[in-house]
């Protein structure tokens, strides 16, 4: 998807897209260039009023007039992007229920995960792990989470979890991300170093 600068747009989306630097690579982030708030989030004065930039490319590209019923996120994780595609909403009243509930839910629901075994490897599960097939996933981010990191993956369902050990684990969240299991390298280093001592 590109930039839609051919187009011919109401004065509002003309002065919102001059304000987009749109990445060459037609599924990267279109960075927003002009005011950013104190959240991080893109803003943009529009009918009188200052809004979340993300937001309203949001409701552009979805022709979705309801500012009030929709929560907006990232799923890069870059607060500065408005490219639609990398854009998802989520109802607000569901706002109360994110990473940190629903992994309270689950372990309240089946118990602590190190009662059972890891169902990828065997080994002593640590975590309740989210599988990935959930068609109604959300993305959303954890008390621990940073600003520039990448939103986590979850389900509001216990049944999408299962107890995973913390190797697993990492393993399948970094496969949902496209990239490889690094392992633990810094055991991998001393051991070289050992070894050539």
């Amino acid at each position: 998807m590109t930039i839609p600068t051919d187009q011919p747009f109401p004065a509002d989306k003309q002065r919102f897209y001059a304000k987009v630097e749109a990445n060459a690579d037609a599924d990267g982030c279109w960075l927003w260039t002009a005011r950013v708030g104190t959240d991080g989030f893109g803003q943009f004065w529009y009918q009188g009023r200052c809004v979340a930039a993300h937001r309203l490319a949001y409701q552009w590209a979805n022709n979705d007039p309801d500012r009030s019923l929709i929560r907006v996120t990232q799923i890069c994780g870059n607060r500065l992007c408005v490219n639609p595609i990398h854009l998802v909403a989520a109802p607000k009243q569901s706002e109360s229920v994110g990473y940190n509930a629903v992994h309270s839910r689950v372990k309240a629901l089946w118990g602590s995960a190190n009662q059972y075994p890891c169902i990828t490897c065997g080994q002593p599960a640590a975590t309740w792990s989210y599988d990935g097939t959930d068609a109604t996933e959300r993305a959303g981010y954890d008390a621990h989470t940073y600003v520039g990191q990448r939103p986590m993956r979850f389900s509001l369902y216990p049944e999408f979890y299962a107890p995973k050990c913390i190797s697993c684990h990492k393993r399948a969240d970094l496969a949902a991300l496209g990239r490889p299991y690094q392992g633990n390298r810094g055991m991998l280093r001393t051991a070289v170093i050992i070894e050539r001592w």
